[in-house]
């Protein structure tokens, strides 16, 4: 019904001008390239690619692949047996093998009238429609795939929807995916606010958190029960509520920037690992929010991080959020405790144990399982950087295809995935593999 659908998504704001970008923008970086940290102690090296921009690659490795296109986001199943790739134009997600990269299976993020009976019937939240597409039907739409999120011990798989294809000032409420990771089925949609570009599992495993970069709200979903009585619960605003009726009024019928017209566009988020707080990087303004989980309430915004804080991540065991600043190109450690502190304080300022620079546009971090590494999208210059987790000194570094902005890290700490989306139609529409080897290791 939607076949061939196409419409350009904003994603974020680059910051980056149209010259540069034709400056910057590349592809096919060589198969086997490869870079070490100064020690030896860990090597890099790009061996394989799934890319759709070269049909005729002269490498083997470089597989030629019509269901990337423009991919935003990966994530890796918990036993590390399946990989998954968000396409945002593809409408699609995309499951791999990651030991042979065979494809699994595609997923695709389409509702008609053969399956818009996956889709929940629960109210979004307080929010209303207001473009309703000619036909009607609200729930006649193909989703763009943003992030995804996993929850009952890697059995279902959660993917959002930057909005309704139809809707194309973002003012409407989108939804979320719940995917059967067995059978790689969607098994339920459910509504949520307006661009819900983040989701976050608590670690008790009672709540799922949409993060709505549309209007500085978060939505608390209980999934504490089986996936048939998954509820929305409880709207909670940061700060303050941005109003979409007044978008709507203001610009009438001309297109909306949402990239701009956010609020404080909310995105990164981690609970701490007593699943007691919500932690929430606020892209545009600053800071990180703070909401108490079990009071349902946003306490406040603690400072101390660069500007524009647009990913966190959490040790594993629960100590240091690491925080990525885009536009500011930083990555900062944090004591968990003291973030949370500090809201509730009358000094809201938190004081980072190390802060690197890794360069303009750092997107997605993620931390190896042993704790030992933090690596980082570079999205401006279209690079993996290579961190030290204890003291965030910059390693090493590698090229990537232009522009990054996901990445994940297999279970194992062996291979990292990296998703360029591209930018204004150039570069993008490939996903780097690196195998990472520690030839030093005792």
């Amino acid at each position: 019904m939607f076949a061939g659908v196409m419409i350009a998504t904003p994603s974020e704001p680059s910051f980056c001008e149209p010259d540069k970008v034709a400056r910057t923008a590349k592809s096919g970086v060589p198969i086997g390239a490869q870079a070490q940290t100064p020690d030896g102690s860990l090597t890099i090296t790009l061996t394989a690619r799934l890319q759709h921009y070269n049909a005729h690659p002269r490498d083997a490795r470089d597989y030629y692949d019509q269901d990337i296109q423009s991919p935003k986001s990966v994530k890796f199943s918990p036993d590390g047996k399946k990989v998954y790739v968000n396409s945002l134009e593809g409408s699609a997600t995309i499951a791999y093998d990651p030991a042979s990269l065979a494809k699994i299976s595609v997923i695709r993020h389409r509702f008609g009238p053969d399956n818009e009976l996956l889709i929940s019937n629960q109210p979004a939240f307080d929010y209303r429609f207001l473009a309703v597409p000619a036909n009607g039907q609200v729930n006649w739409f193909s989703g763009k795939p943003v992030e995804m999120e996993f929850s009952h011990a890697g059995r279902y798989l959660w993917v959002s929807y930057y909005r309704r294809h139809y809707d194309e000032n973002s003012l409407d409420p989108s939804a979320v995916a719940v995917i059967d990771a067995l059978s790689d089925r969607i098994v339920k949609v459910l509504p949520s606010g307006p661009i819900p570009k983040y989701l976050a599992a608590s670690p008790d495993g009672r709540w799922m958190a949409f993060i709505h970069w549309g209007d500085n709200t978060v939505g608390l979903v209980d999934i504490s029960s089986d996936m048939e009585h998954f509820q929305l619960t409880d709207l909670i605003v940061v700060e303050k509520r941005l109003s979409l009726d007044f978008l709507k009024a203001k610009k009438g019928s001309a297109r909306i920037d949402r990239d701009k017209e956010c609020g404080f566009c909310l995105r990164g988020a981690i609970f701490t690992a007593d699943s007691a707080h919500l932690l929430v990087g606020r892209l545009s303004g600053g800071g990180i929010a703070v909401i108490n989980v079990s009071e349902r309430r946003y306490v406040g915004t603690v400072w101390g991080m660069k500007p524009t804080p647009r990913h966190l991540a959490l040790s594993s065991d629960g100590r240091w959020v690491y925080v990525g600043s885009n536009v500011g190109g930083y990555v900062a450690k944090f004591d968990a405790a003291e973030l949370v502190r500090k809201a509730y304080e009358p000094d809201h300022r938190a004081t980072p144990k190390a802060e690197t620079f890794v360069g303009s546009g750092a997107r997605t971090i993620a931390l190896s399982p042993d704790g030992r590494w933090v690596y980082v999208a570079v999205n401006a210059e279209s690079r993996l950087a290579v961190l030290r987790a204890d003291d965030l000194t910059k390693e090493t570094e590698i090229s990537v295809d232009s522009f990054p902005v996901g990445l994940a890290v297999s279970p194992d700490g062996r291979w990292v995935w990296v998703t360029s989306q591209g930018r204004s139609l150039r570069g993008g529409n490939s996903v780097s593999i690196y195998e990472i080897g520690f030839p030093m290791a005792r």
